[in-house]
């Protein structure tokens, strides 16, 4: 399954936000912000704080998440993990 996993990391009161380590070590997991329809090159990215990754569960999605905030000291406000098969979507610019 592909799995498409959405989430919030709680913004501290003092401190660096924490949403750009958290992305990244996903990223480092094989997760992608960004999608391809079949038969293109365009990178079709995705909101800021979600991800997918090819052939994972929900759970395994929902812990790899966990585990990435918690090596970086996040902490996960919300997530929501899902299949990634049907969707629409606005193709969207790179978040750099």
């Amino acid at each position: 399954m592909h799995i498409l996993i959405t989430y919030d990391i709680k913004t501290p009161l003092t401190g660096e936000a924490k949403n750009k380590v958290v992305k990244d070590g996903m990223k480092k997991l094989g997760y992608f912000d960004y999608f391809l329809v079949p038969g293109s090159t365009v990178k079709n990215f995705l909101p800021n704080t979600s991800l997918w990754k090819k052939n994972i569960t929900s759970a395994t999605a929902k812990a790899d998440l966990l585990k990435v905030a918690k090596e970086n000291s996040a902490t996960v406000e919300r997530l929501f993990a899902t299949q990634f098969v049907n969707y629409d979507y606005i193709q969207g610019e790179d978040f750099k």
